[in-house]
């Protein structure tokens, strides 16, 4: 049986809240969230929205703490969480980070290219190797 779209008691655009995100995103990411991980979301964070419309106060905070992220900063977090092994819901810290774009490899943990040596070149070497330690070995008296 398919799930009912997440509704909200706010209108249809509602405006960002001064220091937070607006109240029906919150309200459709708890709805998201909820259908990612059913009761582990709900027992640890309860509903988003008090009987009258309101954010719960997790909620709040979540909105507050969440102001800096729009939707593709959530998308990419969703899409985190579902990649997810454990199964069960993130933190607060831990969404946000979830949220966050990628960050580059420093470079000494990028891989370099593997270089690979013509059969060519080994034997060039090889040749090379040799003679020098012909040399070394007359150098030593080692030779026969």
């Amino acid at each position: 049986m398919p799930l009912a779209p997440p509704t909200t008691r706010f209108p249809a655009i509602s405006a960002r809240t001064e220091g937070q995100v607006a109240p029906r995103a919150i309200a459709a990411l708890w709805a998201r969230l909820t259908h990612i991980y059913g009761h582990r979301w709900e027992t640890s964070y309860g509903p988003a929205l008090t009987d009258a419309g309101e954010l719960t106060p997790i909620a709040a905070t979540w909105a507050k703490a969440l102001t800096n992220f729009g939707p593709d900063d959530f998308g990419r977090g969703l899409k985190a969480c579902l990649d997810r092994a454990d199964g069960w819901p993130p933190t607060l810290p831990e969404f946000r980070t979830l949220c966050r774009p990628p960050q580059p490899l420093a470079p000494c943990h990028v891989l370099l290219p593997r270089f690979v040596e013509s059969n060519e070149r080994k034997a060039a070497r090889r040749v090379a190797g040799r003679a020098g330690l012909a040399q070394i070995k007359t150098l030593l008296g080692m030779t026969r």
